[in-house]
């Protein structure tokens, strides 16, 4: 993740705020059950590094409580962290690079964690209590809208959101985002998608 130093700001509020609330957030698997195993995990987790005909935008859950955040009457969206992580079970050596590293996904051309290749499709969106809070990130310009949307933004990456939010007698955190590699599969277009993790940082004003 980004020094934290990057991804404060706010100060003025930090009088108005004094309390600091970390939501931590994780790509949706969509499995259900319960997971207590180290062997079910990653099994669970594995499957998030998948291949799929169209890029898949994905929700990412709490993995955290966010029950400290219900009836506060108002709190501070100060910033949210993204981070890529490759999740697939399997190592292989790679011999085609100018640096030979294992590597558990044989298709990249960059580094993972940097997200360093385009198009990596990561323009994330970010609603709490319904309000869009991720600014122009997710919206295309208009009439290249798969082009524009394709050419994601480098990882790790701070979004500093810095509002105020008063209708907090619940926490509603919906966010969703993509990141993949395009690749050529017997002359047909493929994606390889990747897991995300995010850091959700509120400040609030009791204790």
């Amino acid at each position: 993740m980004l020094s934290r130093q990057l991804c404060i700001s706010g100060e003025k509020n930090r009088e108005r705020f004094p309390y600091d609330e970390t939501i931590l957030l994780f790509t949706e698997s969509g499995n259900e059950s319960v997971i207590n195993t180290s062997e079910d995990l990653l099994s669970d987790i594995s499957l998030l590094c998948c291949d799929s005909s169209v890029p898949l935008v994905r929700k990412m859950l709490p993995i955290t409580s966010t029950e400290v955040l219900v009836n506060r009457g108002e709190v501070f969206i100060q910033s949210i962290e993204f981070a890529g992580y490759d999740t697939s079970l399997s190592l292989i050596e790679s011999s085609d690079i100018d640096d030979p590293k294992e590597y558990a996904n044989e298709r990249i051309k960059g580094n993972m964690l940097t997200s360093s290749w385009q198009p990596n499709f990561f323009r994330p969106i970010v609603r709490i209590m319904g309000r869009n809070l991720a600014s122009n990130i997710s919206n295309p310009f208009p009439g290249r809208s798969f082009h524009n949307m394709s050419i994601g933004l480098p990882l790790p990456f701070c979004l500093n959101i810095n509002k105020v939010i008063t209708e907090s007698s619940r926490i509603d955190i919906d966010v969703r985002a993509s990141l993949c590699q395009l690749y050529l599969e017997e002359g047909i277009c493929r994606y390889r998608n990747y897991p995300l993790f995010a850091v959700l940082t509120i400040w609030h004003n009791s204790n």
